[in-house]
């Protein structure tokens, strides 16, 4: 099986189970050398420990859906002001 850019899938696999940055795959890649950590689409959600979380993606309270700063930056990334 093959996602929208023709990148073959393993199945049995669930999407949330692959690391690295989901959006990726949704986005493509983005700017060469540039990461999330600079991304104006992070943000950080205070509790008891910060949690790194993006925009672009569904923000549960969970750890699924914490995102990474050091992961590569997908199509959508705009240099934070």
């Amino acid at each position: 099986m093959k996602d929208f850019f023709g990148v073959e899938i393993k199945e049995g696999a669930p999407a949330s189970k692959v690391p690295g940055n989901p959006l990726l795959r949704v986005y493509g890649s983005g700017p060469e050398g540039k990461t999330c950590k600079t991304c104006s689409h992070l943000w950080r959600k205070r509790r008891s420990r910060t949690y790194l979380k993006c925009e672009l993606r569904e923000n549960t309270n969970g750890t699924g859906t914490d995102h990474q700063a050091r992961w590569p930056a997908c199509g959508k990334y705009s240099e934070e002001q």
